[in-house]
C-alpha cells in the first residue's frame, strides 16, 4: 500500500472543502451542469384519478426524469417534484410530457451567501 504525506492528503482535503462549496454559493455551476445552465425546480400537480396516466406519460415520454423525480403520491400530495439544469424555465418545462406541461410550476432557483444576504440589508 502507498503512503501519501500527511501534508498533501490535509491540502487535499482542505481544497474540496473550501473550493467546491464557495463555487456553488458564488453561483458557479454545480458538478455535472452543463456550462450556461441553471437550477430549476419542477413541480408537476397532477389529480389522484390521473395518477396513474401522470406517471405512465412521464415513463414513457422521460425516462430519465421519472428517475429524478420524488411524489407525495402515496400520502394524497399528488405532485412530482425535481431539481434539473436546464438553459431556461421553458427547457426545463419541454422536459415534461406535453400532457403535464400546461400545470406544472417552474422555478429558477438560486443560493446566497452571507456576504450577499449583508448587501441585501444595505440596500434598503
Amino acid at each position: 500500500m502507498r503512503k501519501f504525506p500527511v501534508a498533501a492528503v490535509t491540502a487535499l482535503v482542505l481544497a474540496v472543502v473550501l473550493v467546491v462549496p464557495s463555487a456553488w454559493a458564488g453561483g458557479g455551476s454545480p458538478v455535472g451542469a452543463k456550462e450556461g445552465t441553471s437550477r430549476f425546480l419542477i413541480t408537476s400537480p397532477h389529480s389522484a384519478e390521473m395518477c396513474l396516466a401522470a406517471l405512465d406519460d412521464l415513463s414513457a415520454h422521460a425516462p430519465n426524469l421519472l428517475a429524478k423525480m420524488d411524489f407525495g403520491c402515496k400520502v394524497g400530495d399528488h405532485n412530482g417534484y425535481a431539481i434539473v439544469h436546464a438553459e431556461n424555465a421553458d427547457a426545463a418545462r419541454k422536459m415534461l410530457p406535453e400532457s403535464l406541461r400546461a400545470g406544472a410550476k417552474i422555478v429558477e432557483l438560486n443560493k446566497f451567501t452571507q456576504e450577499q444576504i449583508k448587501s441585501f440589508h444595505s440596500m434598503k
